[in-house]
């Protein structure tokens, strides 16, 4: 700690930009966080502070989004992101299952798609953000109380000049109740 306090303002903050500067050369596996922590020191009688950017490796920031999206559902989804020109159910169910919309629409008519556990019957109806959307696909051989559909769950939309772009998590084997 005395030796810190020989070195002047001039020497400590070039220091700590190299040290910056140092670990920005690091392999791929670090990554810099949108934060910038301030470090307070008090080495002379006058306090100062220095900001720095906080590093940390990927993998632990991989684990971290894990964990923020534990929700008890099954971690074998896809995400993908549905370029679709409306938010239409009978569009949604068509674009997420990969059917003719003339076949998305007798889905949604005939009461074989769910929306956040509702059986629903119109195909006007406007996805949102958070919606768990439920396509019927067949009957568990194993259990006739259970049924295998596509859940996809809405997580964000954005709109663009075409249309929107909606990013999802898609599960193709989801077991649900069966409802029909």
């Amino acid at each position: 700690l005395s030796a810190l306090r020989m070195l002047s303002l001039r020497q400590l903050i070039p220091c700590a930009y190299r040290f910056e500067a140092s670990l920005s050369r690091l392999s791929p596996l670090y990554t810099v966080l949108p934060t910038r922590t301030t470090v307070s020191l008090a080495i002379s009688t006058r306090p100062f502070s220095v900001s720095t950017t906080v590093w940390k490796k990927k993998e632990s920031i991989d684990k971290d989004e894990e964990e923020e999206d534990d929700d008890g559902l099954p971690q074998d989804y896809k995400k993908k992101t549905l370029k679709i020109g409306s938010r239409r159910l009978d569009t949604f169910v068509a674009k997420s299952a990969g059917v003719p919309s003339s076949q998305a629409e007798k889905l949604v008519l005939s009461g074989k798609v769910r929306v956040n556990d509702e059986k629903t019957c119109k195909k006007a109806y406007n996805v949102q953000n958070g919606d768990a959307v439920d396509i019927w696909q067949k009957v568990c051989a194993d259990n006739n109380e259970l049924a295998y559909a596509i859940r996809v769950e809405v997580k964000d939309y954005e709109v663009t000049s075409a249309g929107y772009d909606i990013h999802v998590h898609s599960w193709n084997k989801f077991l649900v109740d069966n409802w029909r």
